[in-house]
């Protein structure tokens, strides 16, 4: 049950975080938002922190390559 609602509420965040920031890659980000939930569940048999923390490092990376990549979504 927390896993669904993990993946979920994850998949949103990240949907809207591609949708906005990367010119309409929602899908893409759902998607891999998605599949870092289901590896970490079902492939490295991680906890419901586990999975939760995957996430938050995913948002890390995206933030991470959005400092340097040199791009300017705001603007």
């Amino acid at each position: 049950m927390f896993l669904s609602i993990v993946m979920i509420a994850s998949a949103i965040v990240f949907f809207k975080v591609g949708d906005t920031e990367f010119e309409g890659n929602g899908w893409l980000f759902a998607g891999v938002s998605i599949l870092v939930s289901l590896a970490g569940s079902f492939l490295l048999h991680w906890g419901m922190v586990g999975i939760a923390l995957s996430q938050v490092g995913l948002f890390g990376l995206v933030t991470v390559y959005n400092m340097y990549s040199g791009r300017k979504p705001w603007m």
